[in-house]
């Protein structure tokens, strides 16, 4: 038997081992893709969902644009969609920066060298910068300095606001919001519908809201649904 990790190994599902057979492996090429593969629920490929009616993603822009601090900034919880609306709302600001520059800082990563990045981009850009709390202090007051002598705008993602940035949006997600965005990614497999909700009933609490934690759970349940039904 084996244990099947899902998310950050804090459930597991027990699968048998066999060796698969030629038959077997034929049919996992048959198999649909898995809707909760990387492609598929990456920021880019989900639409973000406002948990406010008054709010989309142009009166978003809209706010941004009237903002007179040069950095602004989408302040959420790991996993609740910080990069996925950053990722969309970069369309709707195309046509008022000379250029869209964007990094993403993850823990660990080397931040030497980050300020001399920002200085050689043109004027009149927009910076985005997907997890700014990675940055220190001093490069992070650096960054608006360089921003405001170049005339650079610059939008950032954290998950907890940041001295000198101008919120400008919270994000969060639900329990209902997961369901629904599962049910969407589920569209050409749903009978599987039923079954996914209720797998996000029993592992959501210990989630925290992390949809991107929930994405890995769910692509390992895929995969254990595909295989049982077989």
């Amino acid at each position: 038997m084996k244990t099947i990790r899902f998310g950050n190994s804090r459930f597991s599902l027990v699968m048998p081992t066999a060796t698969p057979s030629p038959h077997d492996r034929q049919a996992a090429w048959r198999q649909p893709t898995n809707p909760f593969a990387t492609r598929c629920v990456r920021p880019a490929a989900l639409r973000f969902r406002f948990d406010q009616t008054s709010v989309d993603l142009e009166s978003l822009a809209e706010k941004l644009r009237s903002q007179s601090a040069v950095g602004s900034v989408i302040v959420g919880p790991h996993g609740s969609g910080k990069s996925t609306l950053v990722a969309h709302l970069s369309s709707k600001l195309e046509n008022d920066f000379s250029s869209i520059q964007t990094k993403t800082l993850r823990i660990g990563d080397p931040t030497r060298g980050f300020i001399r990045w920002a200085i050689r981009q043109p004027a009149g850009s927009l910076l985005i910068v997907d997890g700014l709390e990675q940055l220190d202090s001093f490069r992070r007051r650096a960054l608006l300095f360089v921003c405001r002598i170049r005339r650079i705008r610059c939008l950032a993602t954290a998950h907890a606001p940041l001295p000198g940035f101008c919120e400008l949006h919270r994000t969060a997600a639900t329990i209902d919001l997961a369901k629904q965005l599962a049910s969407e990614l589920l569209s050409q497999d749903k009978l599987r519908i039923a079954a996914a909700h209720d797998f996000i009933d029993q592992i959501w609490d210990d989630l925290d809201g992390n949809l991107r934690e929930l994405w890995f759970a769910m692509y390992d349940w895929y995969q254990a649904e595909a295989l049982a039904s077989r």
